[in-house]
């Protein structure tokens, strides 16, 4: 049986990597992030929730905690889609008028 301290591994490995796919950034961005809000001493101070809950709610949790510190991480990827959604549009109607 894992002690605590590896649960603890277990959960910061895997909410660093649902972190990196959720906000569509390599290790080294996520990384910066995790360092400059101090995420991991977040999650440990956390743990006992955190534990309790699925990864999905603790990423939840992790973005509110970042945003209630400026760091809107969501709103940047719901420009960054809106901008590519955007973008499409514009190339599909320029290839319906080439036509």
């Amino acid at each position: 049986m894992p002690s605590m301290e590896q649960e603890l591994t277990f959960m910061e490995v895997r909410l660093f990597r649902l972190a990196q796919t959720r906000w569509k950034m390599d290790r080294t961005e996520c990384a910066d992030i995790f360092r400059e809000h101090d995420l991991l001493g977040y999650i440990q101070d956390a743990y006992e929730e955190f534990h309790e809950q699925g990864d999905e709610a603790n990423m939840e949790d992790i973005e509110a905690f970042l945003s209630a510190k400026g760091e809107n991480i969501m709103a940047e990827l719901r420009k960054e889609s809106l901008e590519m959604a955007m973008d499409m549009v514009a190339a599909m109607g320029a290839e319906t008028y080439a036509r």
